[in-house]
């Protein structure tokens, strides 16, 4: 049977943040239509909660006190509407057996979203780049969408036979507050407040910040740069403490070699982790290399995640061979 599909992507339910509004008042009553996966989507402004059903679906983000549908506003959403194949029992009413039926649709749904979202962001950098208020930063511009942000809040009307069915979708990535105990964060604060602060240890936690907006291509960049910082210094600090030569030499030399060469052979050499840990963080450098110039356009969730646990598990490694070395070299 072929069946309307519209996904209704909310970005609030109370309160949308100002980017976002400010976005949905740009886009004003215009449709856009194109193909995503050789399929026909249409893109356009709407909203959930006109009807006695979306009420009810609505009513679940509200605390039991407030469900009465005279609370329950109507909220915005961004439409997304294809035409899905689907063989559909028109009496289905559980909304376990709808979700299973219309979850395969949502990774076209993003990717048609993604796509708007990625032509709305150039189009007002075209258009004013230029311009006094972009120059300034004055402009809103609408964050790029990861794919929890939009499993959050993802309502849908499944149009098929003449009836008309909803659903919801919302189980994408919850912020929350840190479990760790007050006291310990603010004693670490205290410890780091009171030093200079290395960039490579800001890059790492960017590294993670990346990886958790899906953005893996950044994640791996900004992780193989807090590498290079880390071996370098190592290597580095090393040198200079057994004098083995001047410090211009040593320069040199760490400027000449490769990152990739200066992890398997030099390290290697000093026996800082394994073979496999050193070859692993090896090819960082290359997946990086290939990402800034264009041989390599996506990296995966697995690989960025791989990267960062063995920079933190090298880190750890370089940490200890300085301390044992220096220690060494104090009492020589």
């Amino acid at each position: 049977m072929l069946c309307d599909l519209i996904f209704k992507k909310s970005f609030g339910i109370r309160t949308l943040p100002l980017d976002f509004s400010t976005w949905l008042m740009e886009l004003g009553s215009n449709t856009f239509d194109f193909n995503i996966n050789n399929k026909p989507v249409s893109i356009e402004i709407g909203e959930f909660g006109k009807t006695e059903r979306e009420k009810i679906i609505l009513s679940g983000f509200y605390s039991p006190d407030e469900r009465c549908f005279e609370y329950i506003c109507e909220i915005s959403t961004i439409d997304i509407k294809m035409s899905v194949e689907l063989q559909i029992n028109e009496q289905v009413e559980n909304s376990s057996e709808l979700n299973v039926l219309v979850e395969p649709f949502i990774n076209d749904a993003f990717s048609a979203l993604k796509n708007l979202v990625d032509a709305s962001r150039i189009a007002k950098y075209n258009i004013k780049r230029k311009s006094e208020e972009w120059e300034n930063g004055q402009l809103c511009l609408i964050p790029e969408i990861t794919k929890s942000e939009f499993n959050t809040y993802l309502f849908f009307q499944l149009h098929a036979g003449g009836k008309i069915h909803y659903g919801c979708f919302s189980k994408g990535q919850m912020r929350m507050s840190s479990s760790i105990d007050n006291g310990l964060i603010t004693k670490e604060i205290d410890v780091l407040i009171n030093k200079e602060i290395q960039l490579s240890s800001k890059l790492i936690v960017l590294s993670w910040e990346y990886f958790f907006k899906e953005d893996y291509r950044n994640s791996l960049i900004y992780t193989a740069t807090v590498l290079e910082l880390l071996i370098i210094k190592t290597i580095r600090k090393y040198y200079v403490a057994k004098d083995v030569a001047t410090i211009s030499q040593i320069d040199k030399y760490l400027g000449d070699v490769s990152n990739r060469l200066l992890c398997t052979v030099t390290l290697g050499s000093l026996g800082v982790g394994d073979k496999g840990l050193r070859d692993r963080i090896a090819s960082i450098f290359e997946i990086r290399n290939g990402l800034v110039h264009g041989k390599k356009k996506l990296a995966s969730r697995m690989l960025a995640a791989q990267a960062i646990k063995d920079s933190e598990f090298l880190i750890d490694e370089l940490e200890n061979f300085i301390r044992k070395s220096l220690t060494y070299c104090n009492n020589g």
